[in-house]
């Protein structure tokens, strides 16, 4: 009675004592901000939402714990790429998920974190990479530590003992049969034993089977020194089907054969269950299922015993364990607050209250203290087995990739193909894979980036605006002064057109403002310069061939009237080929930025606006404005007799001459030296100043200088330089037919009758007039 008395007492006070424990801890969690963790079901997320998360005092953190086969989907499928995505804030992944979730934009980086909070000396650094550096080597984080793993090998010490075994190591030799094998054939062999001798978790083709299977057969092969592919090249076949993994597949079925009759389905947990109850005498299994090896649970706990898995012709074992990561998908406040909590989790304190709590620390200093030491009978076993670890793919195509693996390695286990067939089969698979996913072959890291030296740039751009505002300035005053007969002989909507297409010209260097490019600034950049050109050339040869059609019928006194209409249209005709051309580069195959390497020493890399076919948009856009060429220079050769206030065609073969010029000399040198982005944009830079130059100086320059001289206006000079190498009146020719039959008898010329010219000069001066 007595016994019963105390025992209410001792029960009483320890409900007291949990109610004042937890009564405070609801009153903090009001009003704090909710984030929520997922993670799968098993003893360190259960230990995680239990114990842990309580402990963070910044936020109330709700922790759901999946059932393993659901663990993959429920972030991916259920969250991130679903509708109402922003359901998780803390995701714990597998290291293979990492390339999945950083590719897809999934999980923020924690580079900076990393480089602020963590001491990386005290991690090993295979594992750390494992769990959040993507792409691989480049120092780029994306997830830190959460739960280290590794596997460890259980066994009942009774049955040793009984059959006189002291350990697996001493039976290892490179040239004989594994240690675990020969261990396992002696107890299957001994009388009386009743337990089998070796399991793992085989389990391919289960239900919840993941990656099981093949983290049991991984660690095997490299232990052999066989490899599953080359990381450096993308390469399985012709890697995987190496005769060590031979000889790690046929010990695995070997293996399979000394375990229960249905061990090639055995589960993790099917394997702790038959470890607890007797039924298996040793098995391999992660070390974070370690608690349930010595809780009341297993009937077997005080006779198992914990060990390293052995190697072979050399040790490796396969990386468990998780990363913590942030999600992109939730507000920036929440990633924030994320982002403490995982700033918080790598603290020493915090690792060390981890690892009382059954959780496994990733830091060096953390595993060789005496509380981790003493927290368990198998943590010294991890703390040996853990720098041993080595990861295999974290690609996005990693599902895949261990699908083919899986039912390749179920072929072998279940002994329906040979070693020789199952690795052949995954090989060509996995390939096929790999070749269709990275036809370039392996991403390259990111290198060092080559951008446009700063001072370069900003000088450049600010002369280009200069050069902006003289054009601006230049369209305004041609407007003001449209009526004048400088001007106005030169049909000023015209010349409008052709100073826009200057601006534009110049806009398109200011794309580089955006360095290094995106997709928006390689399609302005690319459109505003084609334009541009167009829209200078379009006019030209507009005003060009109505002189010539003017010029050509008064020639044979032949009424004619070509308004500003028809140029236009000219123009459009001009500028339509050019504008299908982008229509088809941008809807068809899109500028986009893309990266290139230096490749001598993969040291740098310089992006810019490229696709896969450049070189023909690029042809027949140079074909077209070759066209363009030709036709100016023709329509310059046929009008070279008419006056100047009228025609152009000097001006013009003067500017497609240094135009060319300038293209041939700047284009190629763009293309020559286009890894050194400041160098192709001075070159860009000049070549289109001095081209918008050029148009100023010679197209409107002469303009300018007579208005300023004061005969902008002044109409006596019309037809004074209309026939070359003759002499003409210096007034204007207005009496008619008659006074130019008198002028043809003191005439010489065998070339042209300038009193002819004069009048003609006088009727197109007349036509202009209308026309304009």
């Amino acid at each position: 009675m007595q016994l019963k008395l105390t025992s209410l007492l001792v029960l009483l006070l320890a409900s007291g004592l949990g109610l004042m424990l937890t009564m405070p801890r609801a009153t903090e969690a009001q009003g704090l901000p909710v984030l929520r963790a997922i993670w799968f079901e098993w003893d360190p997320c259960f230990a995680f939402r239990d114990q842990l998360a309580p402990l963070f005092k910044e936020a109330t953190i709700e922790v759901t714990c999946v059932p393993l086969g659901q663990w993959h989907d429920a972030i991916f499928r259920d969250d991130f790429l679903s509708n109402s995505s922003g359901k998780w804030d803390i995701v714990i992944l597998d290291s293979q998920f990492i390339g999945e979730a950083v590719t897809g934009g999934h999980v923020i980086e924690l580079t900076q974190l990393v480089a602020d909070q963590i001491d990386l000396t005290d991690y090993f650094a295979e594992p750390f990479a494992a769990y959040g550096e993507y792409p691989p080597n480049s120092k780029r984080y994306f997830g830190v530590p959460f739960e280290a793993d590794v596997q460890f090998l259980v066994y009942r010490k009774d049955i040793w003992e009984q059959i006189g075994v002291r350990d697996v190591f001493g039976y290892d030799d490179p040239d004989s049969d594994s240690g675990l094998l020969q261990v396992a054939r002696r107890i299957n062999a001994a009388p009386g034993v009743g337990a089998y001798g070796y399991a793992s978790f085989w389990c391919t083709l289960c239900g919840d089977a993941y990656d099981q299977g093949a983290t049991c057969w991984n660690q095997i092969a490299w232990s052999y020194g066989g490899e599953i592919w080359d990381p450096a090249t993308f390469r399985v076949d012709g890697v995987l089907q190496q005769k060590a993994n031979e000889d790690s597949l046929d010990l695995a079925r070997q293996l399979i054969l000394e375990g229960p009759p249905n061990v090639i389905d055995y589960d993790f947990g099917n394997l702790v269950g038959a470890l607890c109850d007797g039924t298996v005498a040793m098995g391999a299994i992660w070390a974070g299922f370690g608690p349930a090896f010595t809780g009341e649970g297993c009937a077997m706990r005080d006779r198992l015993g914990f060990t390293v898995v052995p190697g072979q012709r050399t040790h490796a074992l396969s990386l468990g364990g998780m990363g913590v990561h942030v999600s992109s998908h939730v507000s920036p406040e929440r990633q924030q607050l994320a982002q403490r909590f995982v700033a918080w989790s790598q603290q020493q304190t915090v690792q060390r209250a981890w690892v009382e709590m059954g959780g496994y620390s990733a830091r060096k200093s953390v595993l060789a203290s005496g509380l981790f030491i003493n927290s368990a009978a198998y943590a010294p076993i991890f703390g040996v087995s853990y720098p041993l670890v080595k990861d295999f793919w974290n690609l996005p195509e990693y599902a895949q990739l261990l699908q083919i693996q899986m039912q390749g390695l179920y072929g072998a286990f279940s002994g329906e193909l040979s070693s020789a067939q199952a690795l052949d089969q995954i090989a060509k698979g996995q390939q096929a894979l790999l070749d269709e996913a990275y036809p370039d072959g392996p991403p390259r890291p990111p290198a060092d980036p080559v951008t446009i030296i700063v001072g370069v740039q900003i000088a450049l751009l600010v002369l280009t605006g200069l050069f902006m505002l003289l054009v601006v300035a230049t369209m305004v005053a041609v407007f003001v002064k449209r009526h004048v007969a400088v001007f106005h002989f030169s049909s000023p909507i015209f010349m409008e057109l052709i100073l826009l297409g200057c601006l534009l010209l110049l806009s398109a260097l200011l794309t580089y403002a955006q360095d290094p490019p995106n997709t928006v600034a390689c399609q302005f950049h690319l459109w505003l310069s084609v334009l541009g050109v167009c829209l200078i050339f379009g006019p030209l040869l507009a005003k060009t061939w109505r002189v010539w059609q003017i010029y050509q019928k008064t020639s044979k006194f032949m009424s004619i009237r070509i308004t500003n209409a028809d140029c236009l249209k000219v123009t459009a005709g001009v500028m339509a080929p050019a504008v299908i051309l982008l229509a088809v580069w941008t809807g068809v195959d899109t500028n986009r930025p893309k990266t290139y390497y230096d490749e001598p020493n993969d040291g740098e890399q310089v992006t810019r606006c490229d696709n896969d076919h450049l070189a023909i948009y690029l042809g027949v856009l140079f074909g077209y404005l070759g066209v363009l060429v030709l036709a100016g220079c023709v329509f310059a050769f046929l009008t070279r007799n008419v006056a100047t206030e009228f025609n152009e065609s000097r001006y013009l073969t003067v500017l497609l001459y240094n135009l060319v010029l300038i293209s041939a000399v700047t284009i190629p040198l763009i293309f020559f030296i286009s890894d050194d982005p400041t160098v192709s944009f001075a070159l860009e830079c000049a070549g289109f100043l001095f081209a918008v130059l050029l148009v100023l100086g010679v197209l409107f320059g002469p303009k300018f200088y007579r208005l300023a001289a004061g005969k902008g206006d002044d109409r006596s000079t019309l037809g004074t330089r209309g026939v070359r190498g003759t002499t003409t009146s210096s007034g204007p020719n207005t009496s008619g037919r008659n006074n130019s039959s008198n002028n043809h008898n003191n005439h010489t010329s065998s070339n042209s009758d300038p009193p002819i010219r004069q009048e003609m000069d006088t009727v197109v001066s007349q036509i202009f007039d209308d026309s304009c």
